[in-house]
């Protein structure tokens, strides 16, 4: 049996149409039903019912489904021990706050341990890497703890980040550990919901039996919830990802919130978890995190 016919077919399964899994495997959808018809009289039983929109799967088609993950990933197993260098391509999702200490050095420790795979790498917010892993673009992803469900993508914790509370200087000038309550006390520019640190903040007031902090400015990333609270323009905002030496370097008071933590996670599509590429590169991401974080480059943060 040919285990490429067996990745088509498992393509097509996943995302119910012939022409979505072509445009995601990057063949012609005349190829992939030639392909398709082939693993059938290779089975010897229909494996799909065509329909004007999308496909089903036969029952033989099912049972092909549920055994197939496990014999393509005896055949990887295999082939990684036979070979160190698979050619493939392997699509990740990153966070742009993590370019500097995580995907780069990836892209680097994959030039030289995987010459022969091939990266498709998407940066953005984690609402677009959610989008993109709900989708079935992406093999693997960093996100936030909860982003996505775990019925369909493993879930690796990797490392976690304080939330962090910024103020302006002209405002009292919070306890290096601040409560929970002073993400009360004044107005707060944060991102809106489903921003992962204000959903956390949100609800661990609800939990103390606080009020939900005041937003009255909503940027788009905390860059600018940054920079607004260093002019002067609102009070405060809660984030992650910027540590500074001290508060003249930041233009702002700085202190940890509540002791509450934005845990990260390697995200996994399960339907894919048997490819070699794959596997090489969580593997390799997870050294990449470790070391960030070791020599202190992905500031703030600690191994989970």
């Amino acid at each position: 049996m040919n285990t490429q016919l067996l990745e088509n077919f498992l393509r097509v399964a996943e995302f119910g149409s012939i022409n979505r899994a072509a445009k995601e495997i990057g063949v012609t959808q005349p190829a992939l039903s030639r392909a398709l018809v082939e693993l059938e009289r290779d089975i010897g039983r229909p494996l799909l019912i065509r329909r004007r929109r999308g496909v089903a799967l036969t029952n033989a088609g099912q049972l092909l489904a549920d055994r197939a993950p496990e014999l393509l990933q005896h055949t990887a197993a295999i082939r990684e021990e036979l070979s160190d260098e698979p050619a493939t391509q392997v699509v990740i999702g990153m966070p742009t706050p993590v370019r500097d200490h995580v995907t780069v050095p990836l892209i680097n420790e994959m030039r030289a341990a995987a010459p022969k795979t091939k990266l498709r790498i998407f940066e953005g917010f984690n609402i677009y890497i959610k989008d993109l892993l709900n989708q079935g673009v992406l093999d693997i992803a960093i996100v936030p703890e909860k982003l996505v469900s775990v019925a369909d993508f493993e879930q690796i914790p990797i490392a976690c980040e304080p939330i962090i509370l910024f103020r302006k200087l002209g405002l009292p000038q919070p306890d290096d550990e601040a409560g929970l309550e002073e993400a009360t006390r004044y107005p707060m520019a944060m991102p809106g919901r489903p921003n992962a640190v204000r959903t956390i903040l949100e609800d661990a007031l609800k939990a103390a039996r606080l009020p939900a902090p005041d937003v009255v400015l909503e940027p788009e990333n905390m860059e600018i919830a940054h920079t607004l609270v260093r002019s002067g323009c609102v009070d405060q905002c809660a984030a992650v990802g910027r540590v500074f030496d001290n508060p003249q370097q930041a233009g702002m008071w700085i202190s940890t919130l509540g002791g509450l933590e934005l845990r990260w996670m390697l995200a996994i599509n399960r339907h894919r978890s048997h490819m070699i590429g794959l596997r090489k590169t969580r593997s390799l991401i997870e050294k990449v995190v470790s070391r960030a974080i070791s020599e202190q480059r992905w500031a703030g943060a600690r191994q989970i």
